[in-house]
């Protein structure tokens, strides 16, 4: 018993000493260059070297420790990243301070360790400004849009920290970050925030050099641990435990009174570290568990509100792991013909051509008619091609492809060559009648697409023919 009590006096003693002396160093600074990997509605890119001094991840930390365990930090973060998917690209710009606590598993799991080795874990909370670049909906052709109104937003992060003691003020480290940020947004686009979802991630790798204040001219926190018994006691405190040590008949009263003024201390410690355990064993689960992707769509399974998704579809899916349907049609974007069009269940989500044009087209097969072996056109053709025109132009969503085909007769060579000349006449006579040049494009087929028998007079007339194709998308 008496051995007991004497250890928890000189574990009070011990920490006393290193709250209040001022024998020991505790103030650090860190700068650290980081890799970002973002988690969020587009598929990340990964960069470890930077294009450019914008693109360049870093960040710098202030530590001040209490005792060789516990330490509280305020870090600054430049967490450059970007995304990229069939419809859509990115570049963020965030800037990113916190206020953490930090914690030496090392130290406090094996108090003797003398290892220049130590693992330690931080927790804080933070906020963040950002602004950002995007093309959309193509990724490579669409306008660039620049958001630089910077936007607030705050954060939870959460990181891991391997460092090696190189020497008494410099320690090598390698950082591991998870940050939440509370923003479903921070890529720029509206159109890919999706209602539920209120938090994009962020993960980062960094290597980090620590640089520890006035380590040589008195010991630092950080090179010390709690087993160093008497480092860091003033004289008077080694005076009090000699007395209790050598006066044996004093030393249970005098340790149990000590122990009965901090048995509240030491209950509300213990309470602390339980539930500090407990939070941490919650974070690592969860990030164990939040890089596994069953499917592969490249939404983690944490997330995923559509875990089976098939192998055609990655790629192509929102922030909850189901299919994009971009035009809000009810057909998704794997199966949607016109994936930017609002379109018809019934017609694979293109909008249905009206009858009339259809019959108009019908009507040109044969309507349309040319000087025999020639491509120009004949003035009886006139008052179907100006119809044609003007249907095209009240119908702006109309892309207009005009085929031209030809029968057998002759050489196929001779019909291929005929049959895109007469599709060009086509499509200039609609040009200057006002129509965009570029919603319309002219093929020649020849006579590789027949429709009819070339035997008979009859045959040969309907293979030569001029069709005209709508589609809705380039």
């Amino acid at each position: 018993m008496r051995q007991f009590l004497l250890l928890i006096l000189l574990f009070l003693a011990e920490f006393t000493a290193f709250s209040e002396t001022t024998n020991f160093s505790r103030w650090s600074f860190t700068a650290e260059y980081d890799a970002t990997l973002f988690f969020g509605d587009l598929t990340p890119v990964l960069q470890l070297i930077p294009s450019s001094l914008q693109d360049f991840a870093f960040g710098t930390t202030v530590e001040y420790n209490l005792n060789p365990v516990w330490g509280l930090s305020a870090d600054y973060y430049h967490l450059p990243f970007s995304g990229l998917s069939k419809i859509a690209y990115f570049k963020t710009n965030l800037h990113s301070a916190d206020l953490n606590a930090t914690i030496n598993f090392t130290k406090w799991i094996f108090p003797q360790t003398r290892s220049k080795f130590s693992i330690s874990g931080i927790i804080g909370v933070g906020a963040a400004l950002f602004t950002s670049r995007n093309r959309y909906p193509d990724p490579t052709n669409s306008p660039l849009i620049v958001n630089d109104i910077p936007t607030f937003v705050s954060s939870v992060p959460v990181s891991f920290l391997a460092e090696y003691n190189l020497t008494k003020s410099v320690d090598l480290g390698l950082r591991v970050h998870y940050r939440a940020y509370m923003s479903d947004n921070l890529e720029g686009i509206p159109y890919l925030n999706f209602k539920g979802v209120t938090n994009d991630y962020i993960a980062a790798l960094g290597l980090s050099l620590r640089y520890k204040l006035d380590a040589f001219k008195k010991e630092h926190l950080r090179n010390i641990n709690l087993e160093n018994e008497f480092s860091g006691l003033t004289e008077n405190d080694r005076q009090k435990l000699v007395f209790f040590q050598n006066n044996d008949s004093c030393v249970s009263c005098q340790a149990l009174e000590a122990t009965k003024e901090n048995a509240k201390s030491i209950a509300k410690l213990a309470t602390n570290d339980a539930r500090l355990r407990k939070d941490l064993d919650s974070v690592l689960t969860l990030l164990s568990n939040y890089k596994q992707d069953t499917d592969g769509d490249g939404v983690s399974d944490i997330m995923d509100k559509c875990p089976q998704t098939a192998q055609e579809v990655r790629g192509l899916v929102d922030k909850h792991g189901c299919p994009l349907d971009s035009d809000g049609d009810g057909v998704p974007d794997y199966e949607d013909k016109c994936p930017k069009t609002y379109g018809d269940v019934s017609n694979n989500g293109c909008p249905e051509v009206k009858k009339e044009v259809k019959e108009l087209f019908r009507q040109a097969l044969q309507g349309i008619q040319f000087e025999t072996a020639k491509a120009d056109i004949l003035p009886v053709s006139s008052a179907i091609l100006d119809k044609i025109a003007e249907i095209i132009l009240l119908n702006p969503s109309y892309l207009i492809e005009i085929q031209g085909h030809t029968d057998n007769i002759g050489n196929s060579s001779s019909n291929l060559i005929l049959s895109e000349s007469r599709a060009e006449a086509v499509r200039k006579y609609l040009v200057e009648k006002g129509v965009n040049n570029s919603r319309l494009s002219s093929h020649g087929y020849g006579d590789t697409k027949q429709v009819a028998n070339n035997n008979t007079s009859e045959g040969r007339s309907k293979n030569r023919r001029v069709e005209f194709i709508v589609s809705f998308e380039k």
